[in-house]
């Protein structure tokens, strides 16, 4: 088999549909996709317009089974491929209709990459719908971030409710293990206009967010590979802070009592009073007070844990002590 071209390469001697990309992306996906590119895989990418972008996914993945276009915009009926594996499907992709002809022909994708409409809420209910179709290990990129600081496209740099700060939003659910706190990742991203297709289950696999200019990428793996699981110590000297007994046990996030405001919420007290998240003031006594109850013995447990490792250290330190002196003939 001959060499693969690079994207870059098949980019700049691209000739027919044409294609329309910001520079940065090209090295940017050659990074993410070069691992993939010898792999039966299944692309979709919402937005096509002309058309080129999926002759050149086509000829960059020459293995891919399924390579789907879907946009809006019924004149994109037009263009046809000498590739039979590039399908377009033509429809709104937030709608269940369109969702069920992409599904037809392919029900798992590999990579999704949503160049539609860079409307905040399209973005937003894309993922929303589309992550549970990505299979595991696979990347979710959204283009054109840029569009979400701007009033046109439903943002702004402090507009809460924005596709950058929903992807943002994610970078924390990524961390919900350490939240310390009695909300479920649902109810934080609860002002944002979610579907219900995105699920606990689903959002407790999201693996990792990456932002580039313009570009957010998340990645898709097992829940059980997405926690951080359990403490690795190793060797049989630790003569500065013993930490051998940690081996093998697992991080427990002390009870938080100051709530973190919803990243989509209002400063207003009427938001506030509807959000699970600042409605802490909201509490009747009886709350408030097991609340507090609940932190204090979580703060004692984790003092308790903190003298218990104190004392050892000093033990540890009494005893190289006396063996010292034991070996100099001092006892």
């Amino acid at each position: 088999m001959s060499e693969l071209k690079s994207l870059q390469d098949l980019y700049m001697c691209h000739q027919g549909f044409i294609s329309d990309k910001w520079s940065l992306y090209i090295p940017a996906y050659s990074r993410l996709f070069n691992s993939l590119r010898d792999k039966p895989l299944a692309l979709l990418e919402i937005g096509v317009q002309n058309g080129g972008s999926l002759d050149i996914w086509s000829r960059y993945f020459p293995k891919a089974t399924h390579i789907i276009g879907c946009d809006i915009n019924p004149a994109c009926s037009q263009l046809e491929y000498a590739s039979g594996n590039i399908n377009i499907i033509i429809g709104d992709i937030n709608q269940p209709n369109t969702l069920s002809s992409i599904a037809s022909l392919s029900s798992e994708f590999d990579i999704i990459i949503d160049d539609g409409s860079h409307l905040s809420s399209d973005i937003i209910k894309s993922f929303s719908n589309l992550f549970s179709r990505l299979r595991y290990d696979g990347i979710y990129v959204a283009e054109d971030l840029h569009c979400s600081y701007w009033a046109d496209y439903e943002g702004g740099l402090d507009h809460p409710t924005s596709c950058i700060n929903f992807f943002k939003a994610l970078s924390d659910i990524i961390n919900y293990e350490h939240w310390g706190l009695p909300i479920s990742r649902l109810e934080r991203l609860s002002t944002f206009c979610i579907t219900e297709r995105l699920t606990e289950e689903l959002l407790s696999e999201i693996y990792s967010v990456e932002f580039i200019n313009s570009v957010c990428i998340v990645q898709r793996k097992k829940a059980s590979e997405t926690q951080l699981g359990v403490r690795v110590v190793k060797g049989d000297r630790d003569l500065v802070v013993p930490v051998q007994h940690l081996d093998g046990s697992v991080s427990k996030a002390p009870t938080q009592r100051s709530y973190a405001r919803s990243p989509g919420s209002e400063s207003n007290s009427e938001a506030d009073s509807k959000n699970p998240v600042t409605a802490e003031s909201k509490y009747d006594k009886k709350d408030v007070d097991f609340a507090d109850e609940t932190a204090l013995i979580f703060a004692l447990e984790a003092e308790k844990l903190q003298l218990s490792e104190r004392l050892q250290s000093i033990e540890t330190q009494l005893a190289g002590i006396n063996d010292a002196r034991l070996k100099s003939g001092l006892v």
